[in-house]
């Protein structure tokens, strides 16, 4: 079965194309959201600034949407990797923002990162199941063999 993970920050639904199948379906959909918020909501009780010519911050902050987005890129991971273990699919294309397909390729385990056949570095998260549907067919339809 082919697994095509459609994802951002925020949210990421698993879509399936059984064999003998042509249509792709959403299969399970996930909400994250910790991806949508910004970092003046995550660290309004940390520490202040400090004023002078040059104004630093007095802690060190990673940016909340990097933080929300290895969380959940790690918990995607893990269920791909329940999923490769149950042998739900043999083939995987990954599909995100550039920055999120990264952190989701660096949070794979080494045997599901070897299922990936592609990736795709677009966010779909204002786009209709179906149209997701149609962009992953192409997708799978314009991989090249390999050798």
């Amino acid at each position: 079965m082919k697994l095509g993970l459609v994802a951002n920050r925020s949210g990421a639904k698993f879509f399936k194309q059984t064999a003998g199948q042509q249509g792709w379906q959403v299969m399970k959909s996930f909400d994250n959201p910790e991806g949508r918020l910004r970092n003046r909501d995550v660290y309004q009780d940390s520490p202040g600034r400090t004023g002078g010519p040059i104004a630093h911050g007095l802690a060190s902050e990673r940016d909340a949407h990097v933080i929300a987005g290895e969380k959940f890129a790690s918990e995607l991971a893990g269920e791909l990797e329940t999923g490769r273990q149950s042998k739900l699919f043999t083939e995987l294309m990954l599909v995100a923002d550039p920055r999120f397909l990264g952190e989701l390729r660096a949070a794979l385990s080494t045997e599901t990162a070897k299922l990936v056949v592609g990736t795709l570095g677009r966010d779909f998260a204002h786009t209709s199941d179906r149209d997701v549907a149609n962009q992953l067919t192409e997708a799978f339809s314009n991989l090249e063999p390999v050798l």
